[in-house]
């Protein structure tokens, strides 16, 4: 399949995702308010094993994915 794992982990003050990368594929990490629109969070990440990503957290509610890019 095209799915992978992904985790979320912190507190109130910081979260951290993280995934099981594949070996040079490309990922980006995507913000959404309302899961319709996404935003993208800092630029792609290219896989080298697990791979982490510290997330601002602010006052409102925050959706998080990853995308394996093309």
């Amino acid at each position: 399949g095209t799915g992978f794992r992904v985790s979320l982990a912190g507190s109130a003050e910081k979260m951290r995702l993280s995934w099981e990368a594949g070996q040079g594929e490309r990922y980006q990490v995507q913000t959404s308010t309302n899961l319709v629109e996404w935003t993208d969070v800092g630029g792609p990440v290219t896989g080298s094993g697990p791979e982490a990503v510290s997330l601002p957290v602010g006052g409102g509610t925050a959706f998080y994915r990853v995308v394996r890019l093309p």
